[in-house]
């Protein structure tokens, strides 16, 4: 208990707020407006793990999510991840199947990072391409990149990608 009373005493003291951290991606821009039900539907991604902050092997993954009436199926690009070793290039696919409150989901599981714990990693999605049921290209919607809890930094290289940022 005195530790504890302790520690919050030299956080006030200094000045430190525990509550008002800023993650990397918070300040990114454009930030992402909110959109009704007949807007137009965004690709939606995320991070996750299981085990993460700063415990190794960091095991994780891409959250992607699309509203079910859009004609995307598939997705798939590159990404890299950045620790302690040189950077790691993955080849990613993710086939949405599974549908859960009006949207299709899936992930991609990040091959594990034996040498770093997820809050060290920093992960550039660097290309994506969309595709609809046959497999065939088609332009990708409007994406909204979240801010990673997880990593150390989640970005996505936009080049012609129409990209916003939300926490």
């Amino acid at each position: 208990m005195y530790k504890r009373c302790f520690l919050l005493f030299c956080i006030t003291l200094v000045g430190c707020d525990p509550l008002d951290t800023t993650l990397p991606g918070d300040e990114r821009m454009p930030r992402c407006e909110a959109r009704s039900n007949v807007d137009p539907a965004r690709l939606n991604i995320d991070s996750d793990g299981e085990g993460y902050g700063l415990v190794k092997p960091c095991r994780s993954h891409l959250d992607f999510g699309i509203a079910a009436a859009t004609n995307i199926r598939f997705v798939s690009g590159k990404l890299t991840v950045y620790g302690e070793q040189k950077p790691s290039s993955y080849d990613y696919s993710v086939s949405f199947g599974e549908k859960r409150s009006g949207f299709l989901v899936n992930h991609f599981e990040i091959p594990g990072q034996e040498n770093d714990s997820c809050d060290e990693l920093k992960v550039s999605i660097d290309s994506l391409e969309c595709f609809d049921h046959e497999k065939r290209p088609i332009e990708c919607p409007a994406i909204r990149l979240k801010t990673s809890l997880i990593f150390g930094d989640l970005w996505i290289e936009a080049g012609s990608l129409d990209v916003c940022f939300d926490n």
